[in-house]
């Protein structure tokens, strides 16, 4: 579970680090690697960028 300031700074809209030793912004890395398997199971046909599955905006707003 994150804080709301810790999902922020996961998704890359707050300053600062999330814990468990991710980087700031590391939502976008995630997104990626989960989109590299779901190709690879046969779940996807095409790559999707981060931009076009996640919107952190909510979470900059808040904080």
């Amino acid at each position: 579970m994150y804080s709301l300031e810790e999902a922020a700074r996961f998704c890359g809209v707050a300053d600062g680090l999330p814990p468990f030793g991710q980087k700031n912004g590391q939502m976008k890395d995630h997104w990626e690697l989960t989109n590299k398997w779901w190709i690879t199971f046969g779940l996807m046909s095409k790559t999707v960028e981060a931009s076009e599955g996640v919107d952190c905006e909510i979470l900059r707003e808040a904080v």
